[in-house]
């Protein structure tokens, strides 16, 4: 069938991408792929089975009156809707933080978990699910009722994200194997940058002190060389004298040459380790990461709440920004070492 003329019946809006489209197994009634997700059900479940049952030629009476989905930035109120839209059909009862998911009362103009600022008059409530971004292959239909160490695979989908059926894919292998080696080359590539990407902070750290536990001592030695290299010049930056120094060098820049390079070589024998060790390990940390993530907040909610999954949604998925401060950080850290060493 030919669903690019019809419309969702959750946001009323075109189904010009069949790629995109959820099909109701019981009625036919298609969907965006993200507005099923909403409520994992038919928008005209109430009807199966009777004389109203949805069929293509009603297709254009499917709008339902009480859920309205406003475009643009002003609700009817006045109030500024958050980035992701606002649901008016969702109760107003309960609100939530757009940023971090934590739930926000009407006095407060801050939240209490991230600082943010809360939009609008005294809130910004915040929709279920944010049904403008892509869940990249997300389907509850097709999970089957699975779980990975008693947690569903659908809520851990849901808290992956990015790259969630490579990621399910490896936690089942691990599962299956009991094996504590799972190679994964994103981790082996950038063990810090992916660690913080993935929101494993523990890790992160341990991580970066062994890596800079050697890489600080290293970046010292060659500051002193450099500034024994440079005194031995007379001070000098000429290109000549410094060329001078290192075919006649003293025994001072001997001696701090080699214990830079000592140090060096420690600093690249730990990294090269670290790399190895965390590509190798670096999913079976992320199956514990989400699974212990995804049980804490299954302990703490009900599961079958709107509020759930939207705190799933929020507290998982991938930081792209992070790694980006972090490598600049770094790269700032280094430069400041060695430059505060020569200066020495």
């Amino acid at each position: 069938m030919n669903y690019e003329k019809m419309k969702c019946p959750v946001c009323s809006k075109p189904l010009d991408d069949p790629y995109e489209v959820v099909v109701c197994p019981e009625c036919g009634a298609p969907h965006h792929r993200d507005c099923w997700a909403i409520s994992n059900h038919c928008f005209f479940e109430e009807q199966h089975g009777t004389d109203e049952q949805w069929t293509p030629e009603k297709a254009d009476a499917s709008e339902s009156p009480d859920t309205e989905v406003y475009d643009g930035d002003i609700s009817p109120d006045g109030n500024p809707y958050p980035p992701f839209g606002y649901r008016s059909g969702q109760s107003d009862e309960v609100n939530f933080c757009s940023k971090c998911g934590s739930p926000v009362t009407p006095d407060m103009d801050y939240c209490k978990k991230c600082g943010s600022r809360l939009r609008g008059s005294a809130y910004t409530p915040m929709p279920v699910l944010p049904f403008s971004f892509g869940f990249n292959g997300f389907e509850y239909e097709n999970d089957g009722g699975e779980k990975i160490e008693d947690v569903p695979v659908r809520e851990l989908r849901l808290f992956i994200r990015t790259k969630s059926d490579y990621y399910i894919s490896k936690f089942r292998e691990i599962v299956s194997s009991h094996a504590k080696v799972n190679w994964n080359f994103s981790a082996f590539l950038l063990p810090k940058s992916w660690l913080l990407y993935r929101r494993m902070a523990i890790p992160f750290l341990i991580v970066a002190a062994l890596s800079y536990a050697v890489l600080i001592p290293a970046l010292i030695s060659f500051g002193y060389y450099c500034s024994a290299v440079y005194a031995q010049a007379g001070s000098s930056s000429d290109m000549g004298a410094i060329l001078s120094v290192l075919n006649n060098p003293s025994d001072q820049v001997l001696k701090t040459i080699n214990s830079a390079t000592v140090w060096m070589y420690v600093s690249i024998g730990v990294r090269i380790l670290i790399h190895i060790c965390v590509g190798c390990i670096g999913n079976l940390l992320y199956k514990n990461h989400c699974i212990k993530t995804v049980s804490m907040l299954r302990a703490n909610a009900d599961v079958e709440s709107q509020q759930y999954r939207s705190m799933l949604y929020f507290r998982g998925g991938a930081r792209t920004t992070v790694p980006v401060v972090y490598a600049f950080f770094a790269y700032t850290l280094c430069n400041f070492i060695v430059s505060l060493f020569v200066a020495l």
